[in-house]
This record gives structure tokens, C-alpha cells and sequence, in this order.
């Protein structure tokens, strides 16, 4: 059916499919690294699930859209299950791009993602693993209202809510910027803290250029847990 409908149609069509039967969510997590220090995963979901009886129409969707993943629970079974969704903010953004337009009863959740989205994406040029921290407080801070409306989010609002999520944030960004620094694995050695600020005020000074201080840039992330952070430093040791 979905083969039928031009662009137009199948962009109303499938916006009207998540007010519906869809759903806009933003986990987060404390997870390890490969240095068994914590921090927050985020995974921005947008998510149809249908018994497992109409899987031909949600394959056919997902091939027409052309992003997110299929998946099952209770596979071929009487309760099975069949999952479209994303798992990554470059196919969140594209789906919230797609359905904006359209989208009525969630428009509020699709504007609220497409924003987070476009911010992700921006900041990930620079910040290729640790993000700063006011953008995952940002994250968190949508994540914990984005479904507020919905009776079972509202049972764990009082749980885990922003204010338990501000404070395990700011104790995972504590912990990185005082992290020893291991000299190996491909991460940059760790070089005087006398040094790595004064290449954060050269960077500074003269403005960023990625082919001169990107690898500058990445020492004094691993180093004090964020640019945010080391500026700061490197401004009070002037």
C-alpha cells in the first residue's frame, strides 16, 4: 500500500502513524568504558510497535523510509512483537524532518528531538566522545518531560526525575576530569598540565583550526573531562 502513495501522501501517512501508534523517547544510561570510568549514553528513539501479524506493513514502511531498524520480542510467537525505530540522532533528525509538517498530537515531542538532534549532530563535529556537559543536561532535562503526559512515565517522575539525573551527570564529569590518563591505546600520552593549558589559550588566542589543534583539543578533553572545563582552568591561570 505504501508503494502507492507519493512523497507527500506517505509523509502524512506515516506522521500520522506516530500520533498514533508511535512514540518519541530519549534513554539515558551510565554505562563503562574501556577505562571502567562511567558515562551517560543517550539513545534518541522514535519507535512503532505492532503485533507481529502486520510485520509485511512495517517492513514495507521501513524499506520506503529508508532509516531506523526493525526488531522483534517473543519472535513467532502467539505475543510477538514487531519494533520499527532509530538508534541514532542522524536517522531521528531525518524522520523528525520528514513528518514536522504533519505531525498534530506529538508535535511538541518531534519539535523538542529535532532541536536536541540538530544540536547533537553539530556538536559531534568537535566532540567525538565526550560530549559537554550542558548539552546532556539539556538531553536529560527533555528526556525526563518529553512524556510526562503518559500515566506510566508519570508513576517514575518522582524517581527518576531531572534532579536525580543533574546530580549522577555532574558526579560521571567530575570523575573524567580528574581520571589518571593512561599512555596507550591510541589515547593521547599524558603531557604536563602546565602544557596542555597553554595550548588551550593558544587555541584561544588565534581561534580553532581542526588541521592545527584538533589533536591539542583532544588532549585537554581526556585531560580535564571537557573544553568547557579546561578553558576555564586555562583562564584562571593566566
Amino acid at each position: 500500500m505504501v508503494n502507492n502513495l507519493t512523497d507527500l501522501e506517505f509523509r502524512a501517512y506515516f506522521a500520522g502513524l506516530m500520533d498514533s501508534d508511535g512514540c518519541f523517547s530519549i534513554p539515558i544510561s551510565i554505562r563503562k568504558t574501556s577505562r571502567n570510568l562511567d558515562y551517560i549514553a543517550v539513545h534518541p528513539q522514535l519507535r512503532i510497535g505492532w503485533k507481529q501479524n502486520s510485520e509485511k506493513y512495517l517492513l514495507a514502511i521501513h524499506e520506503r523510509l529508508g532509516v531506523g531498524k526493525i526488531y522483534y520480542s517473543n519472535k513467532d510467537k502467539p505475543d510477538g512483537v514487531i519494533y520499527w525505530q532509530t538508534t541514532n540522532w542522524h536517522d531521528a533528525v531525518t524522520v523528525c524532518e520528514f513528518i514536522k509538517e504533519y505531525i498534530f498530537l506529538k508535535k511538541r515531542q518531534c519539535d523538542e528531538m529535532l532541536e536536541l538532534g540538530k544540536k547533537w549532530l553539530e556538536v559531534n563535529k568537535v566532540y567525538r566522545k565526550n560530549k559537554p556537559k550542558e548539552l546532556i543536561l539539556e538531553i536529560a532535562r527533555v528526556s525526563c518531560n518529553l512524556n510526562s503526559d503518559i500515566r506510566l512515565t508519570s508513576r517514575y517522575r518522582d524517581v527518576k526525575n531531572y534532579g536525580y539525573w543533574e546530580k549522577k551527570i555532574s558526579t560521571v564529569y567530575k570523575n573524567l576530569a580528574i581520571a589518571p590518563l593512561p599512555n596507550k591505546g591510541g589515547i593521547p600520552p599524558k603531557y604536563p598540565e602546565e602544557q596542555i593549558l597553554a595550548d588551550v589559550r593558544a587555541i584561544l588566542s588565534e581561534g580553532y583550526s581542526y588541521n592545527k589543534h584538533r589533536k591539542m583539543k583532544r588532549r585537554a578533553e581526556y585531560r580535564f573531562g571537557s573544553w568547557e572545563k579546561a578553558v576555564e582552568l586555562a583562564n584562571r591561570n593566566i
